[in-house]
């Protein structure tokens, strides 16, 4: 083939490409003149009148920096010619926080020598105890009481531990994450946090109404936004159009004959497939409180999702293809996650014998240095090993270490993303 019969061929398949569109369109278009208040949902269908908003709880913070305050406060005085109280007001802010910060020290600094033995990026700790189940008590303790002052002070700084009603409102819709993303939760460790929901438990603290997945992940949050995107979205219309055809198709013959067949025992349940998942339930509205904390806050976000604006479209006609669209979904302006990958004692005592052949041979280099140069070798043998140490600590993880990790303004639908071990 030339280069003009290639470009006749390119032309024509894009032409057919987009009149097999229009006709999929035209015909979904037909059949939902014969239904009441149709529409779509994630997986199938639901009416337009559901609405999806979550009210807004009044913050006990600032969300505001101290840095910003001060600029304010720097520009009022200078408006108002009080530029001599000025050096006052920055004793003021400076004596605050060395207040703030000197009584945040102590719990600073216990956090931060704890999370140095538990630092996934860091070599595995030494020896802990003269044995190895010593070793393992010794750590243990050390999660454990380490995890709780982090519960105790992302509960002081107003976070809030992810709901079940909120997991389900948030991965109940598709955003901007178009790609179906699944968490191959068993990579993930279950065993720390389950231990440390039996200590909260035992100081009265309710853990009942937790996510399903807090054995595996700790999900704190704080404080709602919202994020608004304009555009064609050209391909997520097509993908619309793709399954409003395929679930009308299975609503109207396909799904009565097999539920049909079911009833009569010549099919399985289970050999229906993904496709009966397209006939949803209709939704209904739903409103969710974020902070479970009373409030009398009335402010709320809706979440406009582009289904629901083609659901409301779709009726008018088949131009609403080429039309922007603006898309709205609440965020969690401040998470914080929590999560160590799983591991097995085989692991943990490869590591510990890995840990023993280097600490013999620092043991057996110190050892041959002479009497005569004492101390000095030492010393030099000591920065070597270090160095060692560090050149080497792929070779010896910290499989027990504990990812924290920390984001923003992240879109309540897209949450998936942020979370470990994902498969496309």
């Amino acid at each position: 083939l030339d280069l003009q019969q290639l470009l006749h061929m390119s032309i024509l398949v894009v032409l057919l490409y987009f009149v097999l569109i229009g006709l999929i369109g035209f015909t979904i278009f037909t059949l939902l003149k014969n239904r009441e208040g149709a529409g779509m949902s994630k997986k199938g269908l639901t009416t337009e009148s559901s609405r999806d908003t979550v009210k807004i709880p009044n913050q006990h913070f600032i969300p505001v920096s101290p840095a910003l305050i001060r600029d304010a406060l720097r520009s009022f005085l200078k408006k108002n010619g009080q530029e001599s109280n000025l050096s006052e007001w920055e004793k003021l802010f400076h004596a605050t926080e060395g207040i703030v910060d000197l009584s945040c020290f102590p719990i600073r600094k216990n956090l931060l020598e704890r999370f140095h033995l538990l630092d996934p990026t860091a070599n595995a700790p030494h020896q802990m105890g003269s044995t190895a189940e010593e070793h393992e008590k010794s750590v243990s303790k050390l999660e454990e009481d380490f995890l709780l002052e982090l519960h105790h002070i992302l509960t002081k700084a107003n976070y809030s531990p992810l709901k079940e009603r909120e997991l389900e409102f948030a991965l109940k819709e598709d955003y901007l994450l178009n790609v179906s993303l699944t968490v191959d939760w068993e990579k993930v460790d279950s065993k720390l946090f389950g231990r440390v929901y039996k200590l909260l438990e035992e100081k009265g603290e309710n853990i009942n109404d937790l996510a399903s997945i807090s054995q595996h992940i700790w999900v704190y949050h704080r404080g709602v936004g919202v994020d608004r995107t304009t555009d064609y979205f050209i391909f997520q219309k097509i993908d619309f159009l793709i399954v409003a055809f395929f679930s009308l198709i299975w609503d109207h013959s396909l799904g009565p004959i097999l539920n049909l067949l079911r009833k009569q025992g010549l099919i399985k349940p289970a050999a229906l497939g993904e496709i009966g998942k397209l006939a949803a339930p209709v939704e209904e509205e739903t409103n969710l409180e974020v902070d479970s904390s009373s409030y009398s806050s009335k402010a709320s976000i809706e979440r406009i999702t582009l289904r629901r604006i083609l659901t409301s479209q779709f009726r008018r006609g088949i131009k609403f293809l080429f039309g922007k669209n603006t898309l709205q979904e609440p965020t969690f302006r401040n998470l914080v996650i929590v999560y160590r990958f799983a591991y097995t004692d085989e692991d943990i005592k490869e590591d510990q014998l890995k840990q023993q052949v280097m600490d013999e041979s620092f043991q057996k280099s110190v050892n041959q240095v002479g009497d005569a140069q004492g101390a000095a070798a030492v010393s030099k043998a000591t920065s070597v090993r270090h160095s060692n140490q560090n050149a080497s600590s792929a070779l010896v993880p910290n499989r027990r270490g504990i990812f924290i990790k920390t984001f923003r303004e992240i879109p309540m639908a897209d949450l998936e993303a942020v979370f470990p071990a994902k498969q496309a």
